[in-house]
């Protein structure tokens, strides 16, 4: 498939500062003179060069226009990531500093230690963790690819490894999938509108 292709180029000629007008004229007029050549018009025609020569208000539009034209090409300003490095350091200082508050307010007012709670054993589960590992995979490959909306694709991603999670425990699905679109919903909510970031 041919692709017809157009190459504008163009060639300026500059004089220093200061330069008095009438030397420029007499310049600007020689090369309108050269333009007219035989010689040069052979020249430019078997090097397929329109034989063009601009000045004064005629140069200045081509100008303004080759600035348009860079512009609508040039690079658009990257979007601005929030470093949630920093966010999450914050977090955790307030909520270290609430954990110790609260345990120093807890030790004054002298509260009875509660009995303890008989608990069951703690079982080792690795089918569970293959398939969180598998859908956190799976999640991860969607976004990459775009198939599905981040919000939707976030919202099944938290149902479906909660779901693997909580097992034997069917009352809770309501809970979890309020969680689930709240996070979803959420989390596109801060990405597009609070950090203006670019989802998949």
């Amino acid at each position: 498939m041919e692709i017809p292709v157009v190459l504008t180029n163009a060639n300026y000629w500059w004089a220093p500062k200061e330069t008095p007008p009438a030397i420029l004229d007499f310049w600007a007029n020689v090369l309108a003179k050269a333009m007219q050549n035989e010689t040069v018009l052979a020249e430019l025609a078997r090097l397929r060069m329109d034989p063009s020569y601009e000045r004064n208000l005629a140069l200045q539009e081509r100008l303004d226009e080759t600035i348009k034209q860079f512009n609508l090409v040039a690079e658009q300003e990257q979007s601005w990531l929030p470093n949630f490095t920093v966010y999450v350091g914050i977090l955790l200082a307030i909520f270290f500093t609430w954990a110790i508050l609260d345990a120093i307010m807890r030790k004054r007012d002298d509260e009875p230690a509660a009995s303890p709670i008989e608990s069951e054993p703690f079982r080792k589960r690795p089918d569970i963790a293959i398939v969180c590992f598998g859908l956190l995979c799976g999640y991860v490959l969607l976004l990459s690819t775009g198939w599905l909306p981040f919000a939707f694709a976030s919202a099944t991603m938290v149902a479906l490894i909660g779901g693997q999670m909580m097992r034997g425990a069917p009352a809770r699905w309501i809970v979890l999938l309020e969680l689930a679109i709240l996070t979803g919903l959420g989390s596109q909510f801060v990405f597009t509108e609070v950090f203006v970031t670019p989802l998949p």
